[in-house]
Order: structure tokens, then sequence, then C-alpha cells
């Protein structure tokens, strides 16, 4: 017999949650770059962006509308784009030379 059932009397003294409770649990989610826009994500975390116009110009043409939207946030644009962009952007020899 479990050793948690053998405390108690019957089983209305066992405390199940209800289910309309929520279990919440911690997930974290790491997205995938397509091989060739990894330089992009090595880039990103590095705040050398910051100084150097043509980085920021590049970050800013992958998609500038978001780019706007993301405070200028390289991580959280490589964060946020679609597969669809990803795709485009991985074509696009100027996004992963260097």
């Amino acid at each position: 017999m479990n050793q948690k059932l053998r405390q108690f009397e019957t089983y209305k003294d066992i405390e199940y949650p209800k289910a309309t409770e929520p279990i919440w649990r911690k997930i974290f989610i790491q997205s995938q770059l397509p091989e060739n826009l990894k330089s992009l994500d090595k880039l990103a975390r590095n705040i050398w962006w910051s100084w150097n116009n043509e980085i920021f110009e590049l970050f800013e043409s992958i998609d500038k509308e978001l780019w706007k939207q993301l405070h200028h946030n390289p991580i959280l644009l490589l964060d946020n784009l679609s597969y669809g962009s990803d795709k485009k952007s991985g074509k696009n020899q100027e996004f992963y030379q260097n």
C-alpha cells in the first residue's frame, strides 16, 4: 500500500488538487535558427553591434517593422522571426557573411 495512503483512514481524507486549479510548471524554450543564421545570434548577444552601424542596419534590414516594435533588440528580433522570414533571410548572402 502506498505510504501516503497509510497515513489516512479513508480516501476521503486525502487532499486532491481541484480539476479547475492550474498546475504551473516552468518550461524553457530555445529558438532554433537555421545553421546559416547562427552567426547572427552570436552578433546579437555581443553588445558590440550597438556601436557598429553596419550591424545595426543588418538587423534592421531583417524586418524593419519588427525591429522598431522590439525597440532595436536583436535577441528579441531573432526570437520573434517566423519560419518564413528565417528561410527568406537564410537565402540572402548578406545575412550570414562574416
